[in-house]
């Protein structure tokens, strides 16, 4: 009767250790699954940034012929182009041009399509969303040029690139400018 106890107390060991071997492997083989469905979303989400890179492009170009026409009706005729000798006055020279291209940046790019946002901004809100915080627009400056000659103008604007996948989310930030001839 001694000899059945211990080796019951022996087999009930064996089985709790087991027990504990089996619930140890579900356990890592289910973080193992887990974190290569987040990878897997990561590299989803990363493909998704890096295609919609076209899609801003498209977008922009509808943007620029936009700056275009309105250049074009408010360039002045002797003088400078745009605004003055200042930076200030050029920079208040070009904030209706910054309207503009916000308008028509918001008319080719609020959509979402599949998981993918882009929100170009040349002004603080693009979309309806505020700049994204620690982000701040510069003002359209002069780069070069004189009064009747050609001269070149900076507008900056910063591209938000969003793809979603369920609760994963990857973004980019793209900072540029456009820059516009005019003149001579």
């Amino acid at each position: 009767m001694k000899n059945q106890g211990v080796v019951l107390v022996f087999v009930l060991l064996a089985l709790f250790i087991a027990a504990i071997i089996i619930a140890t492997t579900v356990f890592l083989r289910y973080q193992s699954a887990q974190a290569s469905r987040e990878r897997a979303l990561l590299a989803l989400n990363q493909a998704g940034v890096v295609g919609a890179r076209n899609r801003l492009d498209t977008g922009l170009l509808t943007t620029i012929e936009a700056g275009r026409q309105w250049a074009n009706a408010a360039i002045r005729s002797t003088g400078f182009a745009f605004g003055g000798s200042d930076q200030s006055s050029v920079s208040a020279a070009l904030a209706p041009l910054r309207t503009v291209l916000q308008q028509a940046s918001d008319a080719a790019l609020c959509d979402v399509r599949d998981g993918l946002q882009i929100r170009v901004y040349f002004t603080p809100r693009a979309c309806g969303e505020n700049l994204p915080p620690g982000l701040q627009l510069g003002n359209p400056v002069r780069l070069s040029g004189a009064p009747d000659l050609l001269e070149t103008y900076e507008v900056p604007f910063i591209a938000v690139l969003r793809s979603r996948t369920g609760e994963n989310q990857r973004s980019q930030i793209i900072e540029g400018v456009l820059r516009i001839r005019a003149g001579g």
